[in-house]
């Protein structure tokens, strides 16, 4: 059966480059359409008939992980393989953990984004290789943290000096309230009162 794929993805040549790569072969999918924005493409609702989702997550408007999560509620049955820059490890978890089946960097060849669309149809999860290190680092962290991923995932931005606001957008959060929530929520685990004694404790036992 052939494979129906969408791509959504602002920029141009990218888009037409895909779209070309993918149906110049005798391969079991073809692009049926390809669109700028995710509102563009959830207004026409071809969610409803696609099998396979080439998503960007710097999209103009809605972003890629919230229209990812947004599609998995429409279609569970749909696969999304993420085409994007971002490797920073918030990004990663937070597109994977909404639905996502796969992350392809773009600075991938065209060979590596062809086998990683052969392998989703075949039931895999394809992932560049710094981001398969990533998921292995994540696995590799010290099992005796007190802290959850996204816990995990702020005590390092906390090291990296980052403000609330940065944090709240670096991790996808809607609110800086958030990123509060969860630093205090941190500082109670540690008993401390500040970010350099909290980053200090987590490096020390290696739970970050």
């Amino acid at each position: 059966m052939l494979k129906r794929i969408i791509i959504i993805e602002d920029n141009e040549s990218l888009r037409k480059g895909y779209e070309f790569l993918i149906n110049s072969g005798n391969y079991s999918y073809k692009v049926i359409e390809t669109y700028e924005s995710a509102e563009d493409f959830f207004k026409e609702e071809l969610w409803r008939n696609c099998d396979i989702v080439l998503m960007d997550i710097d999209l103009p408007g809605e972003n890629g992980i919230e229209s990812t999560r947004k599609l998995k509620k429409l279609n569970h049955k749909v696969e999304v393989l993420m085409l994007t820059v971002w490797q920073e490890p918030g990004m990663v978890f937070s597109a994977l953990e909404n639905g996502a089946s796969g992350y392809i960097l773009k600075g991938a060849s065209s060979v590596e984004i062809m086998n990683a669309i052969e392998e989703l149809c075949q039931g895999g999860a394809p992932m560049s290789p710094a981001i398969a290190r990533l998921i292995l680092q994540k696995f590799h962290k010290n099992l005796s943290s007190p802290f959850s991923d996204i816990e995990t995932e702020i005590v390092k931005k906390l090291a990296e000096g980052k403000g609330y606001k940065s944090i709240a957008n670096d991790l996808d959060m809607t609110s800086i309230n958030n990123v509060k929530y969860y630093i205090k929520k941190i500082y109670e685990i540690l008993q401390v009162h500040n970010r350099e004694e909290a980053v200090r404790i987590a490096k020390d036992n290696k739970w970050i």
